[in-house]
């Protein structure tokens, strides 16, 4: 099997936007400020959601004791 293939399925921005639990705009804008990765294809954008959430770690806040 190619690495392509082990990475799983890919996903449209509406079902990242229902995973994250934000509006289209807004995966829009993180595409946009290059927070999440994509690949796009003509008009066609598709998003694997394991790299998606490696990326948004990025951007969590810890709680101060």
């Amino acid at each position: 099997m190619s690495e392509v293939a082990n990475e799983g399925t890919w996903h449209s921005k509406k079902q990242i936007a229902d995973h994250f639990g934000i509006g289209l705009r807004t995966v829009t804008d993180w595409m946009r400020r290059r927070i999440i990765p994509f690949v796009k294809v003509g008009h066609v954008v598709r998003f694997s959601l394991a790299d998606c959430e490696i990326a948004i770690r990025k951007y969590k806040v810890s709680a101060k004791d």
